[in-house]
């Protein structure tokens, strides 16, 4: 990369040698990510102890050709075909001089205007089936991700979208029995970024400030086009960002190592400082599990489980299951984090951890405990979700076709049958659970639960009669 600002803790750059030349004679930077000197400084010890969030600033993707770029713009603003079918707000796209993009034909005319410093295709026409199938596989990718947001995955729907995050990081494809080299002899036309602040209490309006001075310090200033998208519709306040990878002003590229993002961690973590938002930006193996942190997640975990037990409490709709499911991963996790620590923690923070484990050790009981009318109510809220979404794919699928272009018209089929069949896991998963419950359950509510799952069984198989898969 170019040029990205300074950390700003005085300790980290004071000694030359801890410097290395760049590649194509670029700049000389500074390089802190391998270098055991991060470890002198007390600002980044503080920061390890501190138990703060940590924020998060992620290479997604790179994307090759108007086409892909339009598709990660489409995402990001929450206008991609299985968005639009969801009902999904549009989100507003902000450009590195401010100017705000709110319909499809305004993205339209910056995706021509960037394109003028797009790589021309020819450069990698042979290569051309290759960045078919990455979109292909991003694509698939945003739309479970979409999904996991919404909805939730099942364990095979889980399962695709680790697979399809190893093949894109790595670029090898499983594909007809043969392992695909996805690897393009061409540099990409732009990067998708994301930035995560982390951790809950601050103000969206403050944190879009210090996004914006960190991204104009880093990129804008030194000649490079971005567009930002913010995205409130998960626990964790995220941008996404869209760097368009060649300079305006010297027509370098953007080229990011290890080096950059630990960097760019450290900057992007002072900007919000700057906004009154406290975060830490250090490495995992550097990372220390505090009393405080463990604490934190556990007050978390319990206050995100406490929303679906208030739903399920009202009777409404609600994956019950899958939520009750979530949390018990969770408090198992944080139970070994807390174990761990505890062994290595000073004489202060042992009696905390013990309390914490032992919360966490009730709250798994509390989780594994069968209370009376509880599994109805969790059964009844589940099978009320499964119910509402198979209205709605049953609603949709009445509705009159509308004429679409064949490309939009075999992409909504697509969408369409990946909808279903995750209906029909979801069908799965909820019939194996009631399953394992129906011997341990009372003789009245054995007899309920055996007709529920009889009714979801009849479910899934009148929609496999009515719906050609």
């Amino acid at each position: 990369m170019a040029h990205v600002s300074h950390n700003r803790d005085p300790s980290l750059w004071e000694h030359p040698w801890w410097r290395k030349q760049r590649r194509d004679g670029l700049e000389e930077e500074v390089a802190p990510i391998l270098n055991a000197m991060r470890l002198k400084s007390h600002g980044y010890h503080q920061q390890a102890r501190s138990g703060r969030p940590e924020v998060v600033v992620k290479i997604v993707s790179g994307a090759m050709g108007k086409g892909a770029v339009k598709n990660i713009m489409d995402y990001i603003a929450r206008d991609a075909d299985y968005m639009r079918e969801d009902g999904h707000q549009i989100i507003e796209l902000e450009t590195q001089d401010g100017q705000i993009l709110t319909t499809e034909a305004e993205r339209d005319a910056l995706i021509r205007d960037w394109g003028h410093d797009f790589e021309a295709p020819e450069r990698y026409k042979r290569q051309a089936w290759k960045r078919d199938l990455i979109q292909q596989l991003e694509y698939e990718r945003r739309q479970l991700g979409y999904q996991q947001i919404r909805t939730g995955l099942s364990g095979k729907e889980d399962a695709r979208l680790a697979e399809l995050n190893l093949s894109l990081k790595t670029l090898r494809y499983k594909q007809g029995g043969k392992v695909v080299d996805l690897n393009i002899n061409a540099p990409k036309d732009t990067v998708h970024m994301l930035l995560s602040v982390g951790g809950q209490g601050h103000k969206n309006e403050a944190a879009k400030q210090a996004v914006r001075q960190f991204l104009n310090d880093n990129f804008g200033s030194n000649g490079y086009e971005y567009l930002i998208a913010q995205h409130t519709d998960t626990e964790n306040l995220h941008y996404h960002v869209i760097l368009k990878a060649r300079n305006r002003m010297t027509g370098e590229r953007l080229q990011f190592d290890k080096e950059d993002l630990f960097n760019l961690r450290q900057e992007f973590t002072y900007q919000l400082t700057m906004y009154g938002i406290e975060r830490a930006a250090t490495l995992r193996q550097d990372r220390v599990a505090t009393y405080e942190s463990i604490r934190k997640q556990r007050e978390t975990m319990e206050t995100n489980l406490s929303w679906f037990e208030s739903k399920v409490a009202r009777a409404q709709a609600v994956d019950a299951f899958g939520a009750k499911g979530n949390a018990l991963k969770q408090t198992e996790r944080l139970l070994g984090m807390a174990k761990e620590t505890l062994a290595k923690a000073s004489k202060e923070e042992a009696k905390g951890l013990k309390q914490e484990i032992t919360e966490l050790e009730l709250h798994k009981k509390d989780l594994l405990t069968l209370k009376p009318g509880q599994f109805e109510k969790e059964r009844e809220a589940t099978v009320k979700q499964i119910n509402q979404d198979h209205e709605k794919i049953m609603a949709k699928r009445a509705l009159k076709p509308i004429e679409l272009p064949p490309a939009r018209r075999r992409r909504k089929e697509q969408n369409e049958r990946i909808w279903i069949k995750r209906h029909q896991l979801k069908i799965d998963e909820t019939v194996k659970i009631l399953t394992k419950m129906v011997n341990v359950l009372s003789p009245e509510s054995r007899s309920e639960t055996q007709k529920t799952i009889e009714m979801l069984t009849a479910l899934k198989v009148s929609m496999k009669k009515s719906i050609r898969i």
